[in-house]
């Protein structure tokens, strides 16, 4: 989980960057389509997760996954960062400005991911 919170930082701040700058409004002036757009942006941060989540396979697979397929842990890892693509989707649409949707994204994907201990009972 730690491991996706700079890429998950950088995308959300990047598409803040854009709507702060209007950059978007133009691309769509110059006859840009908001699928094209968005599919561009999930596409490069498919790149970035595939690699991502092959080296965190390489290091995590070795010794403590040892009895579990390699390419279903590979798959977990790789969708667990592509849902981190909607959530910075919706975290940029609600939030305004590129500093604090980046710092609200990062805590609230910190903040998600301990509740469950405190809801987990024994």
């Amino acid at each position: 989980m730690f491991t996706f919170l700079i890429p998950l930082y950088y995308i959300v701040s990047k598409l803040a960057e854009e709507k702060e700058s209007k950059s978007r409004e133009g691309m769509k002036m110059m006859g840009l389509r908001d699928a094209t757009y968005f599919f561009s942006w999930f596409i490069f941060y498919a790149a970035v997760i595939f690699v991502m989540s092959a080296i965190m396979m390489g290091m995590i697979g070795i010794n403590v996954f040892n009895h579990s397929n390699d390419f279903l842990v590979f798959l977990m890892f790789f969708v667990y960062g592509l849902s981190l693509f909607g959530f910075a989707v919706v975290v940029v649409s609600i939030v305004s400005s590129q500093r604090s949707a980046a710092t609200v994204a990062t805590l609230f994907h910190l903040i998600t991911y301990f509740l469950v201990f405190l809801i987990r009972d024994e």
